[in-house]
């Protein structure tokens, strides 16, 4: 790289010549006198630059956290209008986001499927579909039901696009659309479609629109202890505007354990939660 100060001194000597007309291809220039010397380095003034480190003057940094979320992509702040937008990445497949606006395409199918007997469910529950990468967590939830005494039913899991489109149609010709859209989601917005979600209830109790939590020995538990098996209620009471829909106690997501206990500690609802994890 050419050094610019290098260059402004050599055109100062060939101004200065040409004001003295001393400047000529054939001049010859004066010879050094003998009793100049050049200067020696410890002669010369310090070069200004930045300082010189001395290894092992520095101390060691200390080790860093790592880092769990990554670069937080800008989502829109009106997430509860009902768009069909694609979902954003997030840095784990199993914290998509999905509301009203964010949504999976119609063909999205978890590939990893299994029926819940591999998980040691029977009946009805044992026939519903789940991805497999929670089968162990699901495992180990059932068999804490059967040691508190409780009995747990799988409701619903995997929706496919199509099997969504038909549910969230029911809950229209049930309630007329606006009011269905509180509570159920359209096709490709629900998070069964994920293969993490369950709709759970118990023996006696009756619906969709009481308390499950309150209201039953195994809703209370799911509330009290699902987040230790990696299940976190996706739509607590409360939280309608920043989740986009209603109260469902019996509604949980897999997101693993690790995550479900920092969601917990956190404080933030699931959906303020997942944001973190959006990448960029």
């Amino acid at each position: 790289m050419r050094r610019p100060y290098a260059f402004l001194a050599s055109a100062f000597v060939l101004l200065a010549g040409c004001a003295t007309g001393d400047v000529s291809p054939a001049s010859t220039p004066p010879a050094a006198s003998p009793a100049t010397s050049a200067p020696t380095d410890a002669e010369l003034p310090a070069a200004a630059g930045p300082e010189r480190i001395v290894a092992g003057s520095v101390p060691v940094r200390p080790a860093q956290p790592a880092m769990a979320a990554s670069f937080r992509a800008d989502l829109v702040a009106d997430h509860c209008v009902d768009r069909d937008v694609p979902a954003p990445s997030a840095v784990d497949a199993d914290l998509v986001i999905l509301d009203r606006t964010y949504a999976l395409a119609p063909g999205a199918v978890p590939p990893d499927l299994d029926a819940a007997t591999a998980a040691g469910l029977t009946g009805s529950s044992g026939t519903k579909l789940v991805r497999q990468v929670l089968t162990e967590d699901l495992a180990a939830m059932a068999a804490a039901w059967r040691q508190a005494g409780l009995n747990v039913i799988v409701e619903s899991a995997y929706r496919s696009y199509a099997s969504q489109s038909a549910t969230f149609n029911s809950w229209v010709a049930r309630l007329g659309y606006g009011a269905a859209l509180a509570r159920s989601a359209r096709p490709g917005h629900s998070e069964h479609q994920l293969g993490t979600a369950l709709d759970l209830t118990s023996p006696g109790w009756g619906g969709r629109f009481g308390d499950w939590a309150a209201e039953s020995p195994e809703g209370a538990w799911m509330a009290a202890h699902g987040w230790e098996y990696g299940f976190v209620m996706s739509y607590p009471a409360g939280s309608q505007d920043l989740t986009c829909f209603s109260y469902e106690p019996w509604h949980y997501r897999w997101i693993g354990r690790a995550a479900a206990a920092e969601q917990r500690a956190s404080g933030l609802h699931p959906r303020q939660f997942l944001e973190r994890y959006v990448s960029g």
